[in-house]
């Protein structure tokens, strides 16, 4: 129960930061605080692609047995 309310608090703090984030980009592009919100969530994607990655080639080896 812990970890799901850890992660729907996460969650909600990510999409409150989006949502600011975007407003305030809507009204002036560019800024410090919009390209470290674009940076912070280009690095989650290409966090989350190497996990996906990296447990395809996981699940892949161990089929291979």
């Amino acid at each position: 129960m812990t970890v799901l309310v850890a992660v729907a608090v996460g969650a909600l703090g990510m999409w409150v930061v989006m949502v600011l984030l975007s407003r305030r980009g809507s009204r002036a592009r560019g800024g410090l605080l919009h390209d470290t919100g674009t940076q912070f969530m280009g690095l989650i994607v290409l966090a989350m692609g190497v996990q996906f990655a990296l447990t395809g080639f996981q699940d892949f080896l161990v089929a291979q047995r």
